[in-house]
């Protein structure tokens, strides 16, 4: 009886340990130093023009790899050497970018299905679906700092200032205070609303998004409409803001060069193909891919073509600018990078599985998402 009794003991000392060992949580107790190379929202500025400030020269080699076992459909973060993705298994995981070990992880109650928002210590996360879908965590204690019910998201909340901007599949666009998580105003369509699954852009003014009913959507930082444009099929992707020009693809494979001030259509082109991911913009030039797998360059405010590359399959994500040179995933399992001069092909690289989401650099590493769970480290040679 006492050699059972020492055998459940030490049974249960094993249990509890697993359970210690497993619990989750990502906490972080060193002060967060913010530098120019920090990447803290998707497409890296409000604009979200998908500019790198850092450059990295191909050839590129992989240095880690890191599986998050769950989906990833949003872009990683990146500030002090921590990276933070989200899974649509509702993990929200940060890694050490030197050498890919996992820091921790937090759990929340469904998908995540676009990029965090770092903002100092804290990470802002939107999920699709439960009781709680805009959550603030700060990294520093380990806990929430606070969570709000805005209804289903499926897109990437947008930091400017003071305040959080975010689309819903409720078709609404909030505004809410970032130190507390309280709705400021909310704007949405009074008549056929549909889902908003574009994430929203700005220049400091004006929020720009749009909308599962092919709208394109100017609306001040008062909550009021300045202006909105029919494209003629819903429009999934970004905008991005290049000087007073809105660049946005919708799903029927046109894209539109807007005037931000009113919405005046300055150009439009049709790619033949639709168009999922946002543009990367640099020096008046506009770098848009759509799911033929064809990349162009165009001119910002006529919207004439300069080049155009042709990869080996689809492309549903944004190119990144670094330098001289533009990186783009593609389904066929490859990330190009090309000349953004001249759309030259420099060099690429053969990752393990189908690219999906927009590399991320940091300094001198280059994050990629392969077959939407794996990330890897590339580094120059």
């Amino acid at each position: 009886m006492l050699e059972r009794n020492g055998i459940m003991n030490v049974v249960c000392v094993v249990l509890l340990v697993l359970v210690v060992a497993g619990c989750a949580g990502i906490k972080i107790t060193r002060l967060f130093r913010p530098g120019p190379d920090d990447w803290t929202m998707y497409g890296g500025t409000p604009q979200r023009a998908n500019v790198s400030p850092s450059v990295v020269r191909p050839p590129l080699k992989e240095i880690w790899e890191y599986n998050a076992i769950g989906g990833i459909t949003g872009t990683p973060v990146v500030r002090d050497s921590v990276v933070l993705i989200g899974t649509l298994h509702g993990e929200l995981q940060a890694i050490n970018i030197l050498n890919g070990r996992r820091l921790g992880y937090v759990v929340f109650d469904s998908a995540i299905k676009g990029s965090p928002v770092l903002d100092g210590s804290n990470v802002i996360v939107a999920v699709s679906n439960g009781s709680e879908t805009l959550i603030s965590y700060s990294l520093r204690s380990g806990s929430r700092t606070w969570a709000r019910a805005y209804g289903a998201i499926e897109s990437t909340p947008l930091l400017v200032g003071d305040h959080l901007y975010v689309t819903t599949l409720e078709g609404y666009l909030y505004c809410v205070r970032k130190n507390d998580g309280m709705e400021v105003w909310k704007y949405g369509p009074e008549k056929n609303r549909k889902p908003l699954r574009s994430s929203p852009a700005s220049d400091g003014q004006t929020i720009f998004f749009g909308g599962d009913d092919g709208r394109v959507y100017a609306v001040g930082t008062d909550g009021a409409l300045k202006w909105s444009v029919q494209t003629g099929a819903s429009v999934f992707s970004i905008p991005v803001v290049v000087g007073d020009v809105v660049v946005i693809g919708n799903i029927g494979g046109l894209c539109y060069g807007l005037r931000k001030s009113n919405g005046d259509v300055l150009w439009s082109i049709n790619t033949g193909s639709p168009i999922y991911g946002a543009a990367a913009a640099v020096s008046g030039r506009v770098f848009i891919a759509s799911s033929d797998g064809t990349v162009r360059a165009l001119s910002a405010l006529q919207g004439e073509e300069q080049w155009k590359f042709s990869a080996g399959s689809v492309i549903n994500s944004a190119p990144l600018v670094a330098g001289p040179t533009l990186f783009v995933g593609s389904l066929d399992r490859t990330l190009y990078a090309i000349d953004h001069e001249s759309g030259k092909e420099l060099w690429k690289y053969a990752a393990p599985g189908r690219i999906k989401v927009s590399p991320v650099l940091w300094k001198d590493i280059l994050l990629l998402t392969s077959e939407d769970k794996y990330v890897i480290a590339l580094k120059a040679e």
